[in-house]
């Protein structure tokens, strides 16, 4: 789910990707698996792991919007995303980021 905030007068529009429900459950009866989850930085094209919503011109164009711009860069915010939505799951001992990314 995408979510956008702005000023009143709408010069600039901050996105942000968040999900209302888990994805998954654990299922009924089901043990914790030992195991700690590590989720990795996610790979994406430069233009892609930048805070500026890219948008499709054509079929082979990409253009960037400079007064929309995402909270963070959207790789960022889907890891954080992934991680949240296994240690919801409750099937693993643990669900961990192998790194932190920089505060901004």
């Amino acid at each position: 789910m995408v979510a956008a905030c702005g000023d009143t007068r709408g010069r600039r529009h901050r996105l942000s990707i968040f999900s209302p429900r888990p994805l998954f459950r654990l299922r009924p009866n089901a043990s914790r698996l030992p195991v700690t989850i590590l989720v990795g930085r996610l790979s994406a094209p430069r233009i892609l792991r930048d805070d500026r919503v890219v948008y499709g011109m054509t079929d082979v164009e990409m253009g960037v919007d400079e007064y929309h711009r995402w909270t963070e860069p959207p790789t960022e915010m889907i890891e954080q995303l992934l991680v949240e939505h296994l240690r919801r799951s409750g099937q693993y001992k643990s669900v961990q980021r192998i790194f932190q990314h920089r505060a901004r």
